[in-house]
């Protein structure tokens, strides 16, 4: 069998094997993985910029309230997937992009490393644990107006560790909602957004109670 005939049969056993895996959704195989397209779900706030956008123009407020609705999205993104392997690296990766979507201004200097730490955190749990049957995934959303997509491939938690995972990655979420508001009690004006933020991030826990 030559080497193309051999990759392609490869690439076609994977598609079939995940499309048969009983999840709703579509897979297919890509150069980095598995991808998997969620169905369509007509969401309130769906089609709005993703976090991570280039879009930053605007007032401080407006930025932040944009970067704050865009990752409730994304926390949504990540609740959906079919598989819960998948979802703190998931999480991970939508922090990323928050911490891109953050006001450039030194006053968001500390937010943006606590929500960073945050992510590194979340993906060093996953690669800790990470599955030696499921294969990293790239994951996108099927839907017409800015779909939602990560912007690496997805690391898959040991389905045998998703207890404990889990347990991990909340923990690191609550103790990043506890840096981020003492972080807004010493400056006034950062105190709404700084709060507002340490909320978005406490309330991904949520996420992970399937997996626990």
């Amino acid at each position: 069998m030559t080497p193309i005939r051999a990759a392609t049969r490869f690439a076609l056993v994977m598609s079939v094997a995940l499309a048969t895996a009983g999840h709703a959704g579509d897979w297919s195989v890509g150069p980095t993985g598995p991808v998997f397209v969620p169905p369509l779900f007509n969401l309130p706030g769906s089609g709005q910029s993703p976090v991570g956008s280039t879009q930053v123009s605007g007032t401080e407020e407006e930025i932040i309230e944009r970067a704050l609705r865009g990752f409730a999205d994304a926390q949504s993104f990540c609740a959906r997937l079919p598989a819960a392997e998948y979802q703190v690296d998931c999480l991970a990766n939508q922090l990323e992009q928050l911490v891109a979507a953050l006001p450039s201004t030194p006053e968001f200097d500390e937010a943006r490393l606590i929500v960073q730490d945050t992510a590194r955190q979340l993906n060093s749990v996953a690669r800790s644990k990470a599955s030696t049957t499921k294969r990293p995934a790239t994951l996108r959303e099927d839907r017409p107006v800015a779909p939602r997509r990560s912007t690496r491939p997805i690391i898959p938690v040991a389905t045998t560790a998703l207890t404990e995972a889990a347990t991990e990655a909340t923990a690191i979420l609550q103790e990043a909602e506890t840096l981020l508001l003492r972080a807004a009690e010493r400056s006034e004006r950062r105190k709404v957004p700084y709060t507002q933020i340490a909320q978005a991030v406490g309330s991904s826990s949520t996420i992970l109670l399937r997996a626990r």
